[in-house]
């Protein structure tokens, strides 16, 4: 029998945070730049006006280095602002790779569990998600075709439903990605994921 899909999303959570704590700082750092090198050779990035990107919790890929790039070349490059109170995310536009701020949140858990600081960005100015080129994605789990799987609090597929024009890819290490992610109603596709080792493309998406 298959297990429903919230049971089946909680079980996939607890391997892949067992999954990723066994993985080395080192070793992260490596797939890290490697996923960076990637993202610069792709034309969705080397075209794009207008980018959301992320900046790592524990165990995340650290796109860092891509975002100080991005913003050399005259990109503009916002990173999300989350509101807990009304479930909502943001695009906020930094104005150099150190526009953030550390903010200490409660809801989200991360390995053990227990809250982590994000580091948001410090402006005021946002970015609709209408006018986004392409959207990198975190998450704990994706799939070939588009499934991705992220903390729970459903703050990516909210957002993502407004950027009509972007590209939304989703960034993780190879050892994230399964055979299929389970997918609900609300849980919006991707069209393209990357890798430490690959760039997948996601054939079932229209463009």
């Amino acid at each position: 029998m298959t297990a429903p899909p919230d049971e089946a999303k909680r079980a996939l959570r607890r391997a892949m945070k067992s999954t990723l704590a066994s993985m080395g700082a080192p070793a992260l750092a490596q797939a890290s730049a490697r996923v960076t090198e990637t993202l610069l050779a792709r034309e969705e990035v080397t075209r794009a006006r207008a980018v959301l990107a992320f900046y790592p919790i524990e165990h995340e890929i650290d796109l860092r280095p891509l975002v100080a790039t991005l913003l050399a070349r005259g990109v503009r490059v916002a990173l999300p602002r989350v509101e807990w109170a009304s479930r909502q995310m943001s695009a906020i536009e930094l104005a150099s790779p150190a526009d953030v701020a550390p903010v200490r949140v409660g809801p989200v858990r991360v390995g053990a569990g227990g809250p982590v600081t994000l580091l948001e960005p410090a402006g005021n100015r946002e970015i609709g998600p209408e006018a986004l080129d392409l959207v990198l994605v975190p998450g704990l789990a994706f799939d070939a075709l588009g499934g991705r799987l992220g903390r729970g609090a459903g703050f990516y597929d909210r957002f993502l439903g407004g950027c009509v024009a972007a590209r939304h890819v989703g960034v993780g290490l190879d050892a994230q990605v399964v055979e299929a992610v389970p997918m609900g109603p609300g849980d919006v596709p991707l069209h393209a994921v990357v890798t430490d080792r690959r760039w997948i493309p996601v054939q079932t998406r229209s463009a």
